[in-house]
């Protein structure tokens, strides 16, 4: 899946290139253009907007309307840690970093290397980025922060779009929905998910990281799930609707629901869930599957306090590679690290697993790690 997503980058980069113009812009306004909306005015199909670290914000770099252009923005250094739009949003107020369109024909808009921190969506969709029309969108090593909106916090495409959009080394990080949809919202298109990050999400209703309202098909790639949180249906990913859905050797850790699971599988929906873990789950199973068969490959449930095999997954374990036990990660605290990679005697690694094959979004990075010391006084206290 990453090799496709990086063919897609290459081949519109090429065509993007071969008769672009380039617009620098500086956060100081002292660019080619002073904000990023003006140099977008001023773009024609196939032109690239290199943006200079620092922090854009205020009129002109946020709200920015890409409407049916082909366009490439991206920051100099290729760090979103340097370079971010501060959409500086506030409680009653739609401040996005872009409203992406194409109504006639597909125009491809790619995002490189760029944050998007602080967007709002007031009773609405997407408070980093919106994206409706005929959809063809690529984004690599977008990070998204601190967005809030009533579904899809950070990232929504709408209700009745068609088209494809990729991602690739994306992370989703803090985003709130008041309704659904913590990361993001998709509806009606193809899209990939590849070497993505969603930590720290979370809804006051379902889905901490993503909702899924789709016909066409939708697949994460070695993506990892870390303390999301929702109080309805789905910790993780609530599949609903219809059309295939993959989820291909990715990580769900510790992530909570006060409900069903930490992932949600419509009756509609065709899943194929495959090299994946799910384990830690807070108050909540791994899985809430709804769907008529069931396709459950070299995966590990483990420590889901809701159950690890349970109702349609009851006579999986121990079939088809699947397994319950201990992923041993190499930090005993893999989410304050932010490694979720395993000890050399992991059950998960290639070499371990039942089918030869690595299970979850890493594989083997350190030798067995002694377990962290317990006091006394939290031993005795187990036993109260």
């Amino acid at each position: 899946m990453r090799t496709g997503v990086l063919s897609v980058m290459l081949c519109l980069g090429l065509c993007l290139t071969a008769s672009a113009t380039r617009y620098h812009i500086e956060p100081d306004g002292t660019g080619d253009f002073p904000t990023i909306a003006s140099a977008i005015s001023s773009c024609v199909d196939g032109d690239e907007i290199e943006l200079a670290d620092g922090i854009y914000s205020g009129n002109g770099n946020n709200n920015i309307l890409i409407d049916g252009l082909t366009v490439w923005i991206f920051s100099a250094s290729g760090n979103p840690s340097a370079c971010r739009i501060d959409c500086e949003g506030t409680p009653g107020v739609t401040n996005r970093a872009f409203n992406i369109t194409s109504v006639w024909s597909p125009k491809t808009v790619i995002l490189d290397g760029i944050a998007i921190e602080n967007g709002n969506a007031h009773n609405a969709e997407g408070g980093g980025i919106y994206v409706t029309g005929q959809v063809a969108f690529v984004m690599t090593n977008v990070r998204f922060r601190n967005c809030h909106a009533s579904v899809g916090g950070a990232f929504s495409i709408s209700s009745g779009s068609s088209g494809q959009a990729d991602a690739l080394a994306c992370h989703f990080r803090g985003n709130y929905a008041d309704a659904g949809a913590g990361a993001l919202n998709c509806a009606g298109v193809i899209t990939t998910w590849t070497d993505c990050w969603f930590i720290d999400n979370s809804s006051g209703t379902a889905a901490g990281a993503c909702l899924l309202d789709f016909s066409g098909e939708t697949t994460f790639s070695n993506c990892v799930f870390s303390r999301n949180l929702a109080q309805y249906y789905a910790a993780a990913i609530s599949a609903i609707g219809s059309g295939p859905l993959v989820i291909h050797g990715c990580t769900f850790s510790e992530n909570a629901c006060a409900t069903y699971a930490t992932i949600n599988i419509g009756p509609s929906v065709t899943p194929t869930i495959e090299h994946t873990m799910v384990v830690g789950s807070d108050a909540s199973a791994a899985f809430n599957w709804q769907a008529g068969s069931v396709v459950l490959n070299n995966c590990n449930l483990y420590d889901n306090d809701g159950g690890d095999y349970a109702g349609p997954l009851a006579g999986e374990l121990g079939s088809n590679g699947n397994i319950s036990d201990d992923p041993q990660f190499c930090s005993p605290t893999p989410h304050e690290h932010e490694n979720w990679t395993l000890q050399e005697d992991s059950p998960c690694t290639a070499l371990n697993s039942l089918w030869g094959v690595q299970i979850g979004a890493y594989g083997r990075a350190c030798g067995t790690v002694d377990p962290a010391p317990v006091s006394w006084g939290t031993l005795k206290s187990a036993f109260r």
